[in-house]
């Protein structure tokens, strides 16, 4: 017998690699559960700039500007130093911004003008914060394995039978985006 997919989903969540989305894709294909799709194709391609994201993808940022010789500095005139601001990177960067030895991730931000100057500028997002975005969708993706396999679904390699298709019917209605979504802050000055 092949292995269960389900199973291999859940072991995936555990283990923390990158395919495990385009896993959970491919089962909630096979399955039927649609409203799955929307969410992991946004975690794995990314959130539209003009929709909200999930609140877990909300977290706080510093601006900086890149001085050329006083590396990187706050930004003056901002109301506030940190900024709540959404992460719609796919899940594939926020992987790789998190595997930085720096501690921190940047994404640029475009150019600022300060006397006649101009600075490049970025938010520069704790590591740990990205780190909890992927560990928010890994916990999500594991939970809805669990419910499968307690509904007795767990396929034989990538194919399902009618059974199985039929009681996935039955937890169509799993929220994917646990808490509220949040909309873009239309300025971060």
């Amino acid at each position: 017998m092949s292995p269960s997919p389900v199973l291999e989903l859940q072991q995936d969540a555990l283990d923390d690699k990158v395919s495990l989305l385009r896993k959970a894709v491919a089962v909630a294909s096979k399955l039927g559960i649609s409203n799955a799709d929307e969410w992991m194709k946004a975690e794995l391609n990314d959130y539209p700039k003009e929709k909200p994201v999930p609140d877990y993808r909300m977290i706080f940022a510093e601006r900086k500007a890149k001085h050329p010789f006083g590396g990187f500095l706050p930004v003056f005139g901002s109301s506030q130093k940190q900024h709540r601001v959404p992460v719609h990177e796919p899940m594939a960067s926020i992987e790789d911004l998190t595997r930085s030895d720096e501690g921190q991730a940047m994404l640029p931000t475009g150019p600022i003008n300060d006397d006649g100057l101009t600075f490049e500028s970025f938010l520069v997002q704790n590591q740990t914060a990205l780190r909890s975005v992927k560990d928010r969708v890994r916990s999500a993706v594991l939970e809805r394995a669990l419910a499968l396999e307690k509904k007795g679904i767990s396929g034989d390699d990538l194919t399902f039978n009618l059974q199985e298709r039929d009681a996935a019917k039955t937890i169509q209605n799993i929220t994917y985006f646990t808490g509220p979504t949040a909309h873009s802050p239309a300025s971060h000055t």
